[in-house]
């Protein structure tokens, strides 16, 4: 009990991080616009506020490039309004604060293998690919996670993965640039936890990767991680709940989730699937490669030859319609059960294949196949 309760007080710790950094729908503006007349005004009120008191919406832009992203679109003010409770002021301020650390975290547009070397050298993570909703498909093996006393390369790291699963994104299927993260902890141990670590990358995601997470799965989570988790459940923001899923511990019931969401095509072995694992340093390559690709298939005249794969599965594998959720996976508001999937958040549309997956050979989401992901 004394590992238990040692871990706990942790986790209590990590959920007051947590709480204080997630921001919370009722709080700000007034809530949701109800109208897009309602939204333009929200986004023009954002951009009044950049522009009188951050320095000016050039100024912001020209930043965010900097740092390798899109300036202040419609779509980006959107993104921190939301995360932002609708408070034009809030959003205005906490996306100014991001662009300059972008600029001067990234003064390259993107960390660089070189800068991460200690966290790649664990592989312990893994870019998959895009699943059918043009979601990039990231993969933490959390038996091979080893605590780094150095944060700013913690930081970095989650940069290096996060922004690869962003920029492979479908701008058709996934305008908003959403990911998937799965947390394989069956070899999770006492060696691995990382209460600092976590506290890192809460704050990073909140800080700094608003309305960026689709989902968040736990694979083959122990007894221990499950209780810990039903300790820290009432601290823990709605909205960040809603994101999270305890897959059961059935394997042939937790790869039927996963196969109705993502795909089996596209996952490794270790997770039910049949794809190769294929370590995050590769993101790059495949960020250009489905660039390339996507640039192609615009071209006018007959469409390029490609594999018809999808971004990430292994060559030959192609991708088979999505099998219909189990009803296991319909997501509770409730504390977790034992075995039983904690909840789903939102959904993507479904629909048909954009430009993009259709010359990449990704197959739509079959009917109402899947999780509902918010």
């Amino acid at each position: 009990m004394g590992l238990l309760s040692s871990l706990s007080e942790s986790l209590v710790s990590l959920s007051s991080t947590v709480s204080s950094h997630t921001p919370h729908l009722h709080q700000g503006h007034g809530g949701a616009p109800a109208d897009e007349a309602a939204l333009e005004a929200l986004l023009a009120g954002a951009r009044a506020e950049i522009d009188q008191h951050h320095g000016g919406v050039d100024t912001v832009s020209n930043l965010l490039r900097v740092g390798g992203e899109e300036p202040v679109t419609d779509r980006q003010l959107k993104r921190w309004l939301a995360a932002r409770g609708w408070d034009p002021a809030r959003a205005a301020r906490d996306l100014a604060a991001h662009a300059a650390w972008r600029a001067e975290t990234m003064p390259d547009g993107r960390v660089a293998d070189s800068e991460v070397r200690n966290e790649l050298a664990q592989r312990k993570v893994l870019l998959q690919g895009l699943d059918r909703r043009g979601r990039g498909v990231v993969v933490f093996i959390g038996g091979n996670h080893a605590p780094n006393p150095d944060q700013s390369e913690v930081q970095r790291f989650f940069c290096y993965s996060t922004d690869n699963a962003i920029a492979l994104a479908d701008p058709e299927l996934n305008p908003e640039g959403r990911i998937i993260f799965l947390f394989d902890v069956g070899d999770f141990g006492w060696k691995n936890f990382d209460v600092t670590g976590a506290k890192t990358l809460f704050k990073m995601i909140h800080a700094h990767y608003v309305e960026r997470l689709a989902v968040f799965y736990f694979y083959n989570a122990s007894a221990v991680l499950r209780q810990l988790y039903r300790l820290v459940y009432p601290f823990v923001d709605p909205v960040t709940r809603q994101k999270v899923v305890f897959l059961p511990h059935d394997a042939a019931e937790a790869a039927a989730i996963l196969d109705a969401d993502i795909g089996l095509h596209l996952l490794p072995p270790s997770l039910g699937g049949t794809a190769e694992p294929r370590p995050v340093e590769g993101g790059r390559a495949m960020v250009e490669e489905a660039a390339r690709q996507r640039a192609a298939s615009q071209q006018p005249g007959p469409p390029p030859e490609a594999p018809a794969a999808e971004v990430g599965a292994a060559p030959g594998t192609e991708c088979a319609a999505a099998p219909a959720a189990p009803a296991a996976a319909a997501g509770a508001a409730a504390a977790p059960q034992e075995d039983a999937v904690v909840n789903v958040g939102g959904r993507e549309a479904d629909g048909a294949p954009s430009k993009q997956q259709s010359a990449l050979g990704v197959a739509p989401v079959n009917g109402a196949a899947g999780l509902a992901m918010a």
